[in-house]
Order: structure tokens, then sequence, then C-alpha cells
């Protein structure tokens, strides 16, 4: 009803009888020449779609310990690895601040790794916070068992 078509032409029908003649169809044919216009103020309303899609949420980040680590460990021994699914690729992965024995680690790629030598056995416990390329984020703990030499 906010439209208005004027008609520039005759309109030229035409009926053929090839078409699907066999089967007992005709077809028509029309031909006119025609314009529109809004004939109203936001007589149509513009709806623009969301360009591209929803940005996937981090759905899983893994740390996984190293087996078998025994006291005394040297600086930048491989403790865990880390992993993580969902979200956009690349990650990056850090220790979350003054969290459990985040001081005693750092992580350098996807490993996490003595950040000074760790003399003493025990569990150690971190939290490690995995960031996608669109920001968005997902944290983890875990246990790192370190047993007493010869033990």
């Amino acid at each position: 009803s906010d439209y208005e078509m004027p008609v520039f032409s005759d309109i030229e029908v035409q009926e053929s009888t090839d078409f699907q003649f066999k089967k007992g169809m005709i077809a028509y044919r029309a031909d006119c020449i025609i314009g529109g216009t809004v004939s109203k103020y936001n007589g149509f309303v513009r709806v623009k779609k969301k360009s591209g899609s929803i940005d996937p949420e981090i759905t899983q980040l893994t740390i996984t310990p190293v087996s078998e680590l025994e006291a005394p460990i040297s600086n930048d021994t491989k403790v865990a690895d880390l992993s993580a699914t969902g979200g956009t690729a690349p990650y990056t992965y850090s220790l979350k601040d003054s969290t459990g024995d985040n001081a005693e680690f750092k992580i350098s790629g996807t490993e996490v790794q003595a950040n000074a030598e760790i003399a003493t056995a025990g569990t150690k416990n971190i939290t490690v916070v995995v960031t996608d390329s669109k920001q968005k984020t997902k944290e983890a703990t875990a246990q790192i068992e370190i047993a007493e030499a010869g033990v």
C-alpha cells in the first residue's frame, strides 16, 4: 500500500501452444514497461543483516601436567602442556595473577615452565587463562605433582 507502480506502456499478452502442447498445457507471456516508487515517508524500512557470524566461545582449555616430575626442578623445565578448542585461533596463554602457585611458573608458547628452581616436592596449583584472537577467554586450573627425588 506504500508503493506506487505506474504502467508506462500497453500490456502485450500472447498465448503459446508450443510449450508442453502434447500435455495440454498452454503458456502465456506478457510484456510491459512499468516503474515504481515509495509513496509514503518510511514506507519501506531498510533492515540490515549483521555481517559475519557470532564469534564462537572457547569451549575447552586443557592443561596436561608432565608426569613423574622430581624435585629439584630447574629453571625453564616444562611442567605442563596447554591446548585450547573452540574460539578463534591463534590463542594466547597466560597465568592468572596471584592465584595458587602461579608465581613459581611461566608460560612459553603452549608450555608451562618453572620460573625458577623449585627445590621442594609437593602439589602446586596453577590457573591458566587462554585468550583467542576475538578476545574471548576461558580459564582452567590444574595440579602439578612434584615428587621427592628417588621416591
